[in-house]
């Protein structure tokens, strides 16, 4: 693909700008270390390239004055593959696995998407990209909490199980620039989502509790972020911090670049 003149570095700017501030702003922006989503292939045709890593997640909460951890892992697979120059259509999987210190918290979540991707120039070494996705994620979680029936010191041990479908669509841009042995990918994504729940109680003294079921209001969450991919060996590490109101989320992330990737990113 052709070289691009500087000139065109300015507007891919300003578009990047002003898309995040008329898309967030009514929403929090998170910024984050972490895998980009184009990856980093050569969009030539008939390429194919292929990711899988796993991680480790770890949350503080405190809500209420009730503090605890949550702890667990992750793993996900990623495929691109370019039916012409300069366009890939994309899948991924993931699941994770996380466990609380309190109330035998498990939680379990199950995401998937399909995605598009086009290249749109290259200039001095840096490759620029758009893109857009759709998916979701299906979720449960279960935990027993500890309800006071007001009869003496009993407590009901209630079982309460929820389980959720979120779908959700995206869009970004992406760039990928080469600095010696290592590539920076600097990203941005707006994403929508919503979608449905339910929830089912279970009492240890035979009471009997209603289930309950709502909708997940749509929302749009901004994220942006980079990844430090190193090419000799083929690994990036990313790290996630995010705080909000009564959390804090740490994750590390180790990703392996496979087959034909680790061809196209020079590796």
């Amino acid at each position: 693909m052709a070289k691009t003149p500087s000139r065109l570095i300015v507007p891919f700017v300003a578009a990047l700008a002003i898309g995040a501030s008329a898309f967030a702003e009514e929403n929090k922006a998170t910024f984050t270390v972490a895998p980009p989503p184009v990856g980093y292939p050569d969009f030539n045709a008939g390429d194919a390239t292929e990711q899988a890593g796993g991680g480790a997640v770890v949350i503080k909460t405190d809500y209420g004055g009730l503090a605890g951890w949550l702890v667990g892992g992750s793993g996900a697979w990623q495929f691109q593959f370019c039916p012409v120059d300069d366009l890939a259509l994309g899948a991924s999987v993931a699941g994770s696995l996380m466990a609380g210190d309190r109330n035998c918290l498990l939680l379990m979540s199950a995401p998937f998407g399909v995605s598009l991707a086009a290249e749109l120039f290259e200039w001095r070494g840096s490759t620029f990209y758009a893109f857009g996705y759709a998916g979701g994620t299906l979720s449960y979680s279960s935990q027993i909490i500890g309800i006071p029936i007001g009869i003496g010191d009993v407590i009901d041990e209630t079982s309460v199980e929820t389980m959720s479908g979120i779908l959700s669509a995206g869009i970004g841009c992406q760039a990928n620039a080469a600095l010696g042995g290592f590539v920076v990918s600097p990203f941005a994504q707006w994403t929508w989502s919503g979608g449905v729940y339910g929830t089912t109680q279970s009492s240890s003294l035979s009471f009997d509790y209603p289930s309950r079921s709502g909708e997940v209001e749509l929302s749009m969450n901004s994220i942006y972020g980079f990844d430090l991919l190193y090419q000799p060996l083929g690994w990036s590490l990313s790290s996630q911090l995010r705080l909000g109101e009564g959390y804090q989320m740490i994750t590390l992330a180790l990703r392996r670049l496979l087959g034909a990737a680790k061809a196209r990113s020079g590796a």
